[in-house]
């Protein structure tokens, strides 16, 4: 189902991979209008040491959800981390 197909210009959507749960945290509480829902939050604050490994993931099934739905994406990479951005691109290839 096509929800926005009566848009006439591309819909972007733009994905933040979390690097660690204060990351997370602090997106969630400290910049207007960014709400992390509680179950990704959960799952980055038990992925502990395993912060950025878990946001890629998290990034990945994000792009999955988002297929149909927006004409393209943008990522941005946290604290110039450009090898998180490679990792995501490289399972959507």
């Amino acid at each position: 189902m096509r929800l926005v197909s009566h848009l006439k210009s591309p819909l972007i959507a733009s994905v933040l991979p979390l690097y660690n749960y204060r990351h997370t945290e602090f997106l969630h509480n400290e910049v207007p209008g960014m709400v992390i829902p509680d179950a990704v939050r959960e799952r980055m604050r038990r992925a502990g040491d395993r912060g950025a490994e878990e946001g890629v993931l998290i990034a990945r099934e994000t792009l999955s959800e988002l297929k149909g739905l927006v004409q393209g994406v943008t990522l941005m990479p946290p604290f110039k981390r450009y090898d998180l951005a490679l990792e995501i691109l490289s399972s959507a290839l």
